[in-house]
């Protein structure tokens, strides 16, 4: 780009250079790290845990986030973002809950109900990806 405003000199170039530049830069130069945000996402599990709220939601919550994004198209790559992509962070809270349940009941909270909320969102996942082929394939 610096190339060919040498060659041809002119604002619009510059302008166009230095925009690509920024977004570029922006990159490498994330302000805080997906670490930080699995940190938070722990530390959260754990205030969640201890005051006895079912921990296995919080795995429902990025699912459908996830489902809302692959529905609208606005999945971002997780390499141009300062926070896990919604599968990542499903991923991780997924590992996590066998803890945090330990957790939960070693502060003496009512038991668990023994229906996962996580099951009847893998049908609402595997539903609302067939709509998705399904309208990518052109059929309603």
């Amino acid at each position: 780009m610096a190339a060919l405003w040498m060659i041809i000199p002119s604002n619009g170039i510059a302008s166009i250079t230095s925009w690509f530049m920024g977004r570029v830069t922006k990159y490498f130069n994330l302000p805080f790290s997906r670490q930080l945000e699995k940190e938070a996402d722990k530390v959260g599990l754990q205030l969640a845990a201890k005051a006895c709220f079912d921990v296995r939601e919080a795995s429902v919550v990025w699912s459908m986030m996830q489902v809302k994004d692959t529905v609208e198209g606005n999945s971002i790559p997780e390499f141009m973002s300062t926070h896990p992509s919604n599968e990542t962070r499903v991923e991780l809270i997924d590992f996590l809950i066998p803890r945090m349940t330990e957790l939960r009941d070693k502060c003496n909270c009512p038991r668990l109900p023994s229906n996962d909320p996580r099951v009847a969102m893998q049908h609402v996942k595997r539903f609302m990806d067939d709509k998705v082929v399904a309208k990518q394939a052109g059929q309603n």
